[in-house]
């Protein structure tokens, strides 16, 4: 393997078609061309220390995947050429897919499962940008707490610029046709994790926006400000990440993140 081709770092976050690009990748390329990450010591994650695994053989490695990705793994592959991809998806599709493949894997375990507003009191705010920011970036969750919105905002956009590909979850076809060109693997991939497929294993109804109370879908969309601007700047962007002029921030409806925060710590 030519250690001075391109690095491919693949930045899954959750419910926006990782496995489906992760799984192709591991198919299609050699052994040792594709590299997972291990989740980082909880402690090095506190207090925001970059992760210093490393892959065995660097020189060997095309692509980097995975939910535990993080910037600082960009060190084991000195001189040779980063292309960061990440997809996202938008808000209320978002919840309502981690919502059902959550309560799926809890019948899966033999768990009963819980009520989807229950769930959303559980999860964090803007769950995809802390996500990035939290485990792409190491920036720690208290500091997280108490920075504003618009300072995530502003920084989110700055590193998203920097980024090969950045796409809604409906690009994830387009994704992989681009990796094919330069890693020589199949144009198309099969879908992985699907709610379908997670349906086979368990009996359930997925939750759909038309299932939720009148209110709750703007209520969600209001409380989500970050999330939902992230979606409405990037869902297009594609190979022109450099060129998204991002849109403006919405003003947070309800309880701030902080508050939130405290909320889910008492929980």
């Amino acid at each position: 393997m030519d250690g001075a081709a391109p690095v491919y770092f693949l930045l899954h976050v959750p419910k926006t078609g990782g496995q489906t690009v992760q799984e192709h990748l591991r198919e299609h390329l050699g052994e040792g061309a594709l590299w997972l990450p291990s989740p980082a010591p909880a402690w090095r994650r506190a207090l925001g220390l970059g992760d210093p695994q490393r892959p065995e053989h660097p020189e060997a490695v095309r692509a980097v995947a995975g939910h535990h990705l993080r910037r600082s793994h960009e060190r084991a592959f000195a001189g040779r050429q980063i292309r960061r991809a990440v997809l996202l998806r938008e808000p209320l599709s978002f919840h309502l897919s981690l919502y059902n493949f959550r309560m799926m894997n809890r019948l899966r375990l033999n768990r009963a499962p819980v009520d989807f507003e229950d769930y959303l009191r559980a999860a964090p705010l803007d769950s995809m940008a802390h996500f990035i920011l939290h485990r792409w970036l190491g920036t720690p969750w208290p500091v997280l707490a108490l920075r504003s919105a618009a300072w995530k905002y502003a920084r989110l956009n700055a590193v998203l610029k920097d980024f090969w590909f950045v796409g809604d979850v409906g690009l994830c076809d387009a994704l992989v046709a681009e990796l094919a060109g330069d890693l020589r693997i199949a144009r198309k991939a099969r879908r992985r994790n699907t709610e379908r497929a997670w349906m086979g294993r368990v009996k359930w109804k997925p939750l759909r926006v038309g299932d939720l109370p009148p209110g709750l879908p703007a209520r969600i969309l209001g409380a989500n400000p970050l999330d939902r601007a992230l979606w409405e700047s990037w869902k297009d962007a594609g190979l022109d990440a450099a060129g998204v002029e991002p849109v403006p921030l919405p003003v947070r409806e309800g309880p701030s993140f902080l508050v939130h925060e405290l909320g889910r710590i008492g929980r």
